[in-house]
């Protein structure tokens, strides 16, 4: 359950009106409160999944639409070095265990 504070804080209710008001009177403030909690949660949540889906959508795991066509990263790499652009992948790990292991490049 919500604490006290944040309940009073949402509604911009003081600790006085808190105490002058019914038992029926704060269930209502308070299930208010968590409703709205539960609301805004779930339209986050539903934003998230609409974004990811729309990502999904766009590069389709990985891949990215050329033109007509959705390629790869290693598809377009290997499209480039066939053109005679030497593009190579990006190592970092295997950059990382060379400096670690003192091989010289």
């Amino acid at each position: 359950m919500a604490k006290l504070g944040t309940i009073l804080k949402y509604h911009k209710i003081s600790d006085k009106e808190w105490d002058r008001m019914t038992q029926t009177q704060k269930t209502k403030k308070i299930q208010k409160y968590m409703d709205d909690k539960r609301k805004l949660g779930q339209e986050m949540m539903a934003e998230k999944y609409k974004n990811a889906r729309e990502d999904m959508a766009t590069e389709m795991w990985g891949k990215k639409q050329y033109g007509t066509r959705r390629l790869s990263n290693r598809q377009v790499r290997e499209t480039l070095n066939k053109a005679g652009y030497n593009i190579k992948q990006k190592t970092t790990k295997a950059d990382e265990f060379k400096k670690r292991f003192g091989v010289k490049k």
